[in-house]
């Protein structure tokens, strides 16, 4: 499910309790710090692994407010299947 802004991805979260999110933080309206902060304060989102994609050189800043993984822009495909992977407890994808 993909979202255009960060209130619709918050009710799309809500809705649909996905078993991970991968935010970018620069989106139009509200950032993705304060998504990521609705989201850990919201009881039926608090427990959903964030993974946050930005270009912006913040690693610290995404764990301080609770981010799963970090992975700055640009990324590769297999950099990101791994850390799906790694966060949804999944099998390496690295043979396929």
């Amino acid at each position: 499910v993909g979202a255009c802004n960060a209130a619709q991805a918050l009710r799309l979260a809500q809705e649909h309790n996905p078993r991970i999110v991968l935010l970018d933080v620069m989106l139009p309206e509200m950032d993705g710090w304060e998504l990521l902060g609705r989201l850990r304060e919201h009881p039926q989102t608090r427990d959903i692994p964030v993974i946050i994609c930005t270009i912006l050189p913040q690693e610290t800043l995404a764990a301080d407010l609770g981010a799963t993984a970090f992975l700055r822009k640009p990324i590769s495909r297999k950099t990101l299947l791994a850390t799906l992977d790694r966060h949804l407890g999944l099998e390496s994808r690295e043979s396929r």
